[in-house]
């Protein structure tokens, strides 16, 4: 019982804290025997026990228990598959993302949101992974390119770009819709014709264009268009 309350105590704070402090956090329970108590739980007992288990050893990082927590990606359970996958985001670890990513067409809409997340969580590495998968199928390209709208970054622009003109029109959709989230380089802004301010992607010519200077933000470059649209209406 004492042990239960010193891992704990041991672990609450995690939730909240990071850096240093879960790497003394992870030394400690090393030695009190914590980590191989968490990772033999993994395999036994009650569903809620498993999923603690999972957590716990997501938040002191547990670099050596990410092959045990990618076998929980298949557990009977949806609460230790849901613990498994936040575990896996939390540590961090980019040899996970396979596993990870060959689950998203499998899952409900809730639990590719939670998959997500944790690639999100996992960084850089998730978009070359991404990339580097032959997606033949249709399907899968607009999964990819639906994730790659959330977790990519510059290395997934040459992927989306050469799938604005796949034979599939929701792959060509999908496709400019996460190009429009991630960007394609400068920062750009219009003003006047053609309509359709509130469209999520457009395409206007070149010189209809003004490049956007770093020490100017979006919201700063709107604020100066609607002023002077209306200092010229008053005028």
């Amino acid at each position: 019982r004492h042990r239960a309350v010193v891992a704990d105590a041991l672990v609450e704070p995690l939730r909240v804290v990071r850096g240093t402090s879960v790497d003394r956090a992870r030394v400690v329970a090393r030695e009190l025997g914590l980590l191989d108590a968490w990772r033999a739980r993994l395999t036994r007992g009650s569903w809620a026990a498993r999923s603690k288990a999972a957590l716990a050893l997501g938040l002191v990082r547990d670099a050596e228990a990410v092959p045990a927590l990618v076998g929980l990606l298949d557990d009977a359970s949806d609460q230790v598959r849901a613990a498994a996958v936040d575990a896996l985001g939390t540590i961090g670890d980019a040899t996970a993302v396979e596993a990870l990513l060959g689950r998203l067409g499998q899952q409900s809409r809730h639990q590719q949101a939670r998959l997500v997340e944790a690639l999100r969580r996992i960084g850089p590495a998730v978009t070359e992974s991404i990339v580097a998968r032959d997606a033949t199928d249709p399907e899968e390209r607009i999964l990819i390119a639906e994730v790659l709208a959330l977790v990519g970054g510059a290395g997934s622009r040459a992927t989306l770009l050469a799938w604005t003109s796949d034979d599939d029109a929701r792959v060509r959709a999908v496709a400019w819709r996460a190009i429009g989230t991630i960007g394609v380089g400068d920062r750009v802004a219009y003003a006047g014709l053609p309509p359709g301010a509130y469209a999520e992607i457009r395409r206007i010519p070149a010189h209809r264009l003004v490049k956007l200077p770093a020490g100017i933000s979006t919201l700063q470059a709107a604020a100066m268009s609607t002023a002077s649209f209306i200092s010229r209406k008053t005028d």
